[in-house]
């Protein structure tokens, strides 16, 4: 006969009241194969239930249901692990089961969870078992690239090798001629030169704009986005026919400083890189305002106040506290106007014309006037290092300033 485990722990005694119950730490009795098969037999239900429960219950089952009946009260006791693990051997077959679960704390999955937990059983825990639903919305993204494949990228890699192409097979011959030649120095010193003069004049035009919109509220924020995206809205040619408009000798400038008396005959401005730069600086401007913004307007306002209480100058407090935080902002933003002011063809063609020319204008005369691809094809590849070499840079120098702040 097995030993009736309830009635050996009920003559040790109960604990009292508030304190961990007496816990029988001696091991299990090991249950034969008649027990076993018994055990299995009721809970398929092929062995007829005739007398108490108790009575035809296999050894060790009395046992568990009392360990299951007393788990919420050893369960804060240091130690108190009543579980049999001989029960863990098999999983827990439901509310019918007389075993304890493994996880008692746990609902039981439903019959038509059963699918879904196996699909959770697969996937990787370290991103929470989305793999597999983030693979599927990545298809969403194959048609796009697709059609950027062969309108974009497929074209461009047939230019790019037009520059490298020759008669004798591949060659560099293009390149080194176009860098051997002094007027092709010029223009690109001249190109790179307005692209920075015109992102440095969008920067300090940006900055305080972007801080007067932080601050703005109601209709003032409402005007201040108004005048700042409804340009955009406008055709590049549109507005760089209106600053050509501004620039003549008879414009609107001219007359304005005649009339005021600072000069007595009209300045020259129209093709001039100043007026270049003025021009391109306004167009690109909505560009290096809303990244500067989107970065000012998350910043805490008491952080100057703090810096003035521990007795920092102004000065002290823009050059370590504000510009430091907004440099995230600077960076985006001066990104896309040098990009853009590096690639510009029709503002300097509207405004100082044929007499400073740019790379963007050296590519349009290669191919349309002097027929000449190889010459287009190498100047454009010129073109798009330096604009990789721009985004990889505004790229480092961002990641570099996010891990700083």
């Amino acid at each position: 006969m097995v030993p009736d485990l309830i009635s050996r722990d009920r003559r040790k005694g109960a604990a009292p009241a508030g304190s961990c119950p007496a816990i029988d730490r001696r091991p299990v009795p090991v249950r034969d194969a008649a027990a076993s098969a018994a055990e299995d037999a009721l809970e398929t239900g092929e062995l007829p239930i005739t007398g108490p429960a108790e009575d035809i219950r296999p050894p060790g089952v009395a046992a568990r249901r009392w360990r299951e009946h007393d788990r919420p009260a050893a369960r804060g006791c240091h130690g108190a692990g009543l579980e049999n693990r001989a029960a863990r051997r098999r999983p827990w077959r439901g509310p019918g089961d007389l075993r304890t679960p493994r996880h008692p704390h746990r609902v039981p999955p439903r019959r038509g969870d059963r699918a879904r937990l196996a699909g959770r059983r697969h996937a990787d825990p370290r991103d929470g078992g989305m793999t597999g639903r983030l693979d599927r919305i990545g298809l969403l993204a194959v048609p796009a690239l697709g059609v950027l494949a062969a309108v974009y990228a497929l074209p461009l890699a047939m230019l790019l090798a037009k520059s490298v192409q020759t008669a004798d097979g591949f060659s560099l011959a293009e390149y080194r001629a176009f860098f051997a030649d002094e007027y092709n120095i010029r223009v690109l010193a001249r190109t790179l030169r307005v692209a920075a003069l015109t992102t440095l004049l969008a920067f300090v035009i940006a900055y305080p704009a972007a801080f007067a919109m932080s601050r703005a509220k109601g209709i003032w924020l409402t005007v201040f986005l108004v005048a700042l995206v409804l340009p955009m809205s406008l055709g590049v040619v549109v507005k760089a026919f209106a600053w050509s408009i501004l620039f003549r000798a008879n414009g609107v400038l001219n007359s304005i400083l005649m009339g005021i008396g600072l000069t007595e005959r009209p300045v020259r401005m129209l093709f001039t890189e100043t007026a270049l730069i003025v021009g391109a600086a306004n167009v690109f401007l909505p560009f290096m305002v809303l990244p500067i913004y989107s970065v000012v307007r998350q910043l805490d306002a008491r952080l100057p106040e703090a810096a003035a209480s521990l007795g920092a100058t102004p000065w002290f407090r823009f050059t370590r506290v504000t510009l430091p935080l907004t440099l995230p902002g600077v960076v985006a933003g001066s990104a896309f106007v040098f990009s853009m002011s590096v690639s510009m063809y029709v503002i300097p063609s509207l405004i100082v014309g044929e007499r400073q020319q740019n790379l963007p204008m050296l590519i349009a005369r290669s191919f349309l006037y002097l027929r000449n691809e190889a010459l287009g094809s190498t100047i454009a590849a010129i073109l798009l290092a330096i604009a990789i070499a721009v985004v990889l840079l505004s790229g480092w120098a961002a990641s570099r300033l996010g891990a700083r702040r």
